[in-house]
């Protein structure tokens, strides 16, 4: 399986390329814009990761973004989602507008899908307890998650399980 994953827009934007459980590819955006701390969308480290391993965009199996907007729907501003400035702000606006609707639960993932392509958006801290069990050598793992959205949820909240190492099928 072929897996890109994107971290742009965020502090530091890049890409990195899994191909069958194994990182192969991976580098920060700034390396290519010259930018320090470059949160532009990670063309240039897309491109440079597919490239190191001969594939294209239409290669992959998934594209994957380790932040769920689904989770922070109800704290985005109306003003964003209110007005449209072209037709792309569609695929935003208009799945803001039911999430908000419908009032959750929200879902650990979502996915946007067209033909072949696949984009999947996963809970963030799912992603870094992930990055600790798949790169530990150790068959058990304690994870623990420690939150501070204080509007939303108490200002620290600790989760800790014990959980036996397997990976989940996309």
């Amino acid at each position: 399986m072929k897996i890109l994953a994107l971290y742009p827009y965020i502090h530091l934007s890049s890409s990195a390329l899994l191909i069958d459980g194994k990182i192969v590819a991976a580098s920060p955006e700034e390396r290519f814009d010259r930018q320090k701390m470059s949160t532009a969308f990670p063309n240039k480290s897309a491109a440079w990761c597919l490239k190191s391993q001969g594939l294209k965009w239409e290669d992959l199996d998934m594209i994957v973004v380790p932040w769920n907007p689904m989770r922070n729907v109800n704290h985005a501003s109306r003003r964003w989602v209110n007005e449209m400035n072209w037709r792309g702000q569609l695929l935003s606006h208009v799945p803001i507008h039911v999430m908000r609707a419908i009032n959750g639960p929200f879902e650990n993932e979502m996915e946007i899908k067209w033909g072949k392509t696949r984009i999947v958006y996963m809970n963030h801290h799912e992603c870094h307890a992930a990055n600790g069990f798949f790169f530990h050598r150790s068959k058990r793992r304690i994870f623990s998650l420690l939150t501070g959205m204080a509007k939303t949820r108490p200002v620290f909240s600790v989760t800790v399980k014990e959980i036996p190492l397997r990976r989940k099928a996309m």
